[in-house]
């Protein structure tokens, strides 16, 4: 199921929107989960940093009115599926209107995408994945750098590294420290303290990444966010990748060194 400011879109091709300014500037940004029962799990962390980074790029809209709106778009897509369907869910958001790099207007508009995970999909977190380095292009943190924009040509570059490696991901770096995976945040546990990259190091600011951390805070576990760096990899007890799709994933491998998986969890 399709929508496009709450409008079906029975014959969708992806080329259906390339006019759009988010294919022409990449000027917009988006939001994925993971639809359980019926509901977006997380769903008002994820709406508050799509408003949040909609207010980051200038779009011009009322916060409570469109989030009401949008709430009512994603409930009409979720309702097309059954009630106990594994979902995906994807919000994007680009700015409205012509213009080049200097936009017409500044007004939101909003394709909301749910289609159902099929097979392996709706377990795969239980897959533990391989990891390789990626360091050709190193990400920057910016104000921009904690939301999902839609100039995601790095993470698309490091997961096609990944996969002509033979990897499941790719970890990418800011400047020598490590940043997170191409499509998911990353943590180290060492001698039973968990660290996670500080967001200064342009990882993304994920709703995962704050469960895992507050589930620390619960468990009375030490949770640190910390610069790390590759060697920090080679010398962890555990490595585990989180995102709002698949939860916590264990990684089995980095490069070409072999973690223990019986330690996991």
């Amino acid at each position: 199921m399709v929508l496009l400011n709450g409008q079906p879109l029975s014959s969708y091709e992806p080329e259906d929107l390339l006019l759009n300014r988010s294919f022409k500037y990449g000027d917009g940004l988006f939001e994925s989960g993971r639809i359980y029962q019926g509901d977006w799990l997380f769903e008002d962390q994820h709406y508050h940093r799509l408003l949040n980074g909609m207010e980051a790029l200038s779009f011009e809209f009322d916060q409570t009115d469109f989030r009401f709106q949008l709430q009512t778009w994603v409930r009409k897509a979720i309702e097309s599926f059954p009630a106990q369907s594994h979902l995906r869910i994807r919000v994007q958001v680009f700015r409205s209107g012509a213009g080049a790099y200097q936009p017409a207007a500044s007004g939101p508009v909003c394709v909301v995408e749910v289609r159902p995970l099929k097979g392996k999909e709706v377990y795969e977190a239980l897959d533990p994945v391989s990891l390789v380095d990626y360091t050709e292009v190193l990400l920057q943190h910016s104000p921009l750098s904690g939301y999902k924009t839609s100039n995601a040509l790095p993470y698309v570059l490091a997961a096609r590294h990944a996969q002509l490696s033979g990897a499941d991901h790719s970890v990418m770096y800011c400047d020598d420290y490590v940043s997170e995976a191409d499509s998911a945040n990353l943590f180290v546990v060492r001698k039973k303290q968990v660290a996670t990259p500080l967001l200064e190091f342009a990882c993304l600011d994920g709703v995962m990444r704050k469960q895992v951390i507050r589930m620390c805070e619960t468990l009375k576990l030490s949770c640190q966010e910390k610069p790390l760096t590759a060697a920090d990899l080679r010398a962890a007890d555990e490595i585990f990748l989180t995102n709002s799709v698949k939860g916590i994933i264990p990684v089995r491998k980095y490069e070409d060194r072999e973690l223990d998986l019986k330690r996991f969890g």
